[in-house]
């Protein structure tokens, strides 16, 4: 994968190249991607053609992950966005404390406060 520098104070921006079998298409790994995260809380995969924003996962426990065609035959490219400070840290930390404890998965990371 291909983390991005960008100017932000918070967010991971990242581009992962997938090889595929030579039967299956982009869309056929989106809807798979769909059908796998339907039921997580905090994983949202992106309607064909729309691109994850990091202001749209800033200060959440959410991740974003969209699938598109590469030009390279057989491979397709996954856009994902996250907020470091939250899902990449302190908020997945807390999501694995909660189901180990049992407590319910969003417990805590509804309402996340931000600094900076």
């Amino acid at each position: 994968f291909t983390p991005h520098l960008v100017p932000m104070q918070r967010g991971i921006f990242s581009t992962i190249y997938v090889e595929m079998e030579k039967d299956i298409k982009a869309d056929d790994l989106r809807r798979l991607f769909v059908e796998c995260y339907k039921d997580e809380t905090f994983v949202k995969v992106l309607p064909a053609g729309e691109m994850p924003r990091s202001q749209d996962v800033r200060g959440s426990n959410r991740a974003l992950l969209a699938v598109f065609p590469d030009r390279v035959g057989h491979r397709a490219i996954l856009l994902s966005t996250l907020d470091n400070l939250v899902k990449g840290a302190s908020g997945q930390a807390i999501q694995n404390a909660n189901l180990i404890c049992g407590l319910p998965e969003d417990e805590g990371l509804r309402l996340v406060p931000m600094a900076p």
